[in-house]
């Protein structure tokens, strides 16, 4: 058949018909979905309708390139290239009979990753906010004592070691128990890690009942921690019946996992210094209170004293005066006692009657005797009388 072309020449002529139409370099937009690194750095390009892959092609950055686009991108996100961004290329566009086709990247333009990162989670939060799970976790409550706190971090996280230099104390004490898990916070598999950690840790509580929940990193740049900003993961957290506290990165790098938590406070630094306040609030409280009631015990001990050593020097003064005027009185008594001292009554030079041994008080008894005697200071007197 004189239409028949040899599989060479179609893709030889698809070439020539790339060439003319895609003569200079095009801007492409596409999600790195793999990266291989052998000098030249060789990336699968893919696009995405929801789930599903709708388009999908090699691309390379050849090593005279690579330098400079590398660093242009890293200078603007803080990250290196990596698989799971969306990225805008410039390339040139080939299609060669044998490897097919593919894209030579020129350069590449920061900004538009960092725009769709952005966009991505402003989407994320419209949804969990018209769903009504996105403040969540700012109804729950601390609990009065902190005691009991579950820590994830990335293994061999170099923030741990501050962290837990920072609350060691409260466990030597026996004021805070800590317990530690392991999960990914970077990559393809930190959802899935994270989501079973979280799973785990719920299940956890029905031997060690942990109070909060703490996510630990240590800070990342804007493109490494978008890993975190995920929708499944975001809804599980606002959802989380325990409270979560966050120490992923500083204010600046923050994931949507940092603004649903129920508190988030950028480093594990600032996060330990939270759980030492926490935690050693009550028991500082009960000392204050200690020392309040104490200090409160001791005015009113002085106050008492006080009152008290008043109240006997004015028992003491008023006793002084009561036992003055009794003895005043006795003694006025004891006068009157003597003066009326027969023996005295005869020495201011009255006499008194007796009849016998029986002393005559009136005239009337001493007229019923015909004698009677009459007693002087100086001796006795008989007298009769005649009536």
């Amino acid at each position: 058949m004189e239409d028949t072309l040899k599989l060479s020449e179609l893709l030889q002529y698809t070439s020539l018909m790339v060439q003319r139409t895609f003569s200079g370099f095009v801007w492409v937009q596409a999600e790195i979905a793999s990266m291989s690194d052998r000098r030249h750095l060789y990336l699968e390009l893919i696009e995405m309708d929801g789930a599903e892959e709708v388009a999908k092609c090699r691309a390379s950055l050849w090593a005279r390139d690579r330098y400079r686009v590398e660093n242009k991108f890293k200078a603007v996100t803080g990250q290196a290239l990596q698989a799971g961004l969306e990225v805008m290329l410039k390339a040139n566009v080939e299609f060669h009979p044998r490897y097919g086709f593919s894209l030579n990247i020129l350069d590449i333009a920061p900004a538009f990753t960092v725009g769709q990162l952005q966009i991505k989670l402003d989407r994320i939060r419209d949804r969990l906010q018209k769903l009504g799970v996105w403040d969540l976790q700012s109804r729950l409550l601390f609990p009065e004592v902190l005691s009991k706190v579950l820590v994830v971090t990335p293994e061999d996280a170099a923030s741990l070691g501050d962290f837990q230099e920072r609350i060691e104390v409260l466990g030597e004490h026996g004021v805070c128990e800590f317990r530690y898990m392991t999960a990914t916070f970077q990559g393809k598999q930190a959802v899935p890690s994270l989501l079973r950690v979280l799973i785990e840790a719920q299940q956890m509580r029905s031997e060690w009942d942990w109070q909060v929940l703490v996510l630990l990193r240590g800070g990342g740049s804007v493109t490494d921690l978008h890993w975190l900003s995920d929708e499944t993961l975001t809804r599980t957290i606002c959802e989380y019946p325990m409270p979560v506290v966050t120490g992923i990165g500083h204010t600046r790098d923050q994931t949507l996992l940092d603004e649903v938590s129920a508190l988030s406070l950028g480093t594990p630094s600032k996060v330990a210094q939270w759980v030492l306040d926490q935690a050693l609030r009550a028991p500082l409280e009960a000392l204050e209170h200690y020392h309040t009631i104490l200090r409160c015990a001791k005015e009113r001990l002085g106050q008492y004293t006080l009152a008290l050593d008043s109240m006997h020097r004015r028992l003491t003064t008023e006793a002084r005066e009561v036992l003055q005027e009794r003895k005043h009185l006795l003694e006025q008594q004891m006068l009157q006692v003597i003066h009326a001292d027969p023996q005295s009554t005869l020495q201011r030079g009255y006499a008194l009657a007796f009849s016998g041994k029986e002393r005559i008080p009136s005239r009337d008894q001493a007229l019923q005797h015909n004698t009677f005697t009459l007693r002087f200071q100086d001796g006795d007197l008989e007298v009769k009388h005649e009536l």
